[in-house]
């Protein structure tokens, strides 16, 4: 599979598992997942596509630009429903202080909102490569300086690292336990890889599901395993229908299974309903030129 190809498909279903489940985020009881007709997006795709161009921009990896690109953003009212560590550091980022310095610290800096937007570094660090670790850690930072946060995001570019490569679901659980850093969610991981599975929504349901960065890996995780075996698109409104972070898990979730399978796992009729398809495609092929 071409390079442009899997960025193609990881945006476009992060996004539609992000427009999907924006409906139905912090709900308990949801009967039934509609489909909407038309897509609107939120902070999970917004700071996704931002971190695309940012990368585009500065043909490689710049911490500063992305930041720069998110104050913009943020700036322009480009960015909804962003999550209290985010909105610290576009408040820090306006007030003129540096990127190294605006994250949210402390325990309440464990969000989701790192791994929900790390996957546009995929073809441009080796998250087992300890030195590219750094650049992943700096790219969490300056909206969560935690090292949760921090773990999560870097657990999601090992997951997609591995499968991309053609390794098994346990390989990759196995691999990515044994380079982490010592966190919650390197744990998670590892218990992952020897606990059964189970119903997926019945697990979901037992959690928090309240956007706590290791909760979500171990949310997103467990129905990635699934979603490799089963109908995929079926797999993600399991997720959404389970209500909590509903539109951060399915779009994490998407990223990951949209890399590693393709266009594939799109179903058309869904594929459809996506309205910037040709402006993500023109961003796919520009990522691709910048890596071969």
């Amino acid at each position: 599979m071409k390079i442009a190809e899997r960025i193609y498909a990881s945006i476009i279903y992060g996004q539609i598992g992000d427009a999907i489940g924006m409906r139905y985020e912090n709900q308990s009881s949801i009967d039934e997942v509609v489909i909407p007709d038309q897509f609107s997006l939120s902070d999970d795709s917004q700071l996704t596509l931002s971190t695309y161009q940012s990368i585009i921009q500065s043909k490689g990896l710049s911490v500063e630009d992305c930041a720069n690109g998110f104050l913009s953003l943020f700036n322009d009212g480009g960015i909804t429903g962003m999550g209290a560590s985010t909105m610290h550091a576009m408040k820090e980022l306006k007030a003129g202080i540096p990127w190294y310095a605006s994250g949210k610290r402390g325990e309440y800096a464990a969000g989701n909102g790192a791994a929900m937007r790390i996957s546009p570094l995929i073809e441009f660090v080796d998250p087992f490569d300890p030195e590219n670790r750094r650049t992943i850690r700096d790219y969490c930072r300056f909206t969560h300086q935690n090292e949760e946060a921090y773990s999560g995001a870097l657990a999601v570019l090992m997951l997609m690292k591995t499968l991309g490569e053609g390794g098994s679901f346990n390989k990759a659980l196995a691999k990515a336990g044994l380079h982490m850093f010592d966190s919650h969610v390197r744990d998670i991981v590892r218990i992952m890889r020897e606990s059964s599975m189970g119903d997926l929504q019945t697990y979901i349901k037992s959690q928090d599901n309240n956007g706590y960065v290791v909760d979500t890996i171990d949310i997103t995780f467990r129905a990635i395993k699934l979603g490799l075996k089963e109908d995929s698109f079926q797999v993600m409104l399991k997720i959404i229908q389970c209500g909590g972070d509903a539109d951060t898990n399915a779009s994490i979730y998407g990223n990951v299974i949209g890399y590693v399978q393709g266009l594939s796992a799109i179903p058309e009729s869904i594929l459809e309903k996506v309205p910037n398809k040709d402006e993500i495609f023109k961003l796919a092929q520009d990522i691709e030129k910048l890596v071969i």
